[in-house]
């Protein structure tokens, strides 16, 4: 085997092997009843690009998140509905690295 094919072999495995990822660090998903309440009654978000997942995609919709702590805005809309409303976001204000993930969002429209 020369070297050309032995590269062609490890480009091949390495295809193989990859993982195609995708991060957000903040980002909702929306049940139909919370659509409805953002956006008005029997709103359809509107898909902008499709995400390597199959059936995810970004949508159009942004919203605000509202708490304690402070505000998020212009958070994005991912996928279509889902049976519950979910809020995912990263903090690092201080250097630490914080994930949360809230099962009943606050979110506002944004716009």
């Amino acid at each position: 085997m020369d070297t050309h094919d032995r590269e062609g072999l490890i480009e091949g495995v390495l295809r193989a092997l990859t993982v195609p990822m995708e991060a957000s660090g903040r980002h909702v998903h929306l049940s139909r009843e919370g659509v409805d309440r953002l956006f008005g009654p029997g709103h359809r978000l509107t898909p902008v690009r499709d995400l390597s997942q199959p059936g995810q995609f970004v949508c159009a919709e942004r919203v605000q998140l509202c708490g304690p702590k402070g505000v998020l805005d212009k958070v994005v809309v991912l996928r279509g509905p889902r049976g519950a409303s979910q809020t995912w976001w990263c903090w690092d204000p201080s250097g630490k690295r914080a994930r949360w993930r809230s099962p009943s969002p606050m979110p506002s429209p944004w716009g």
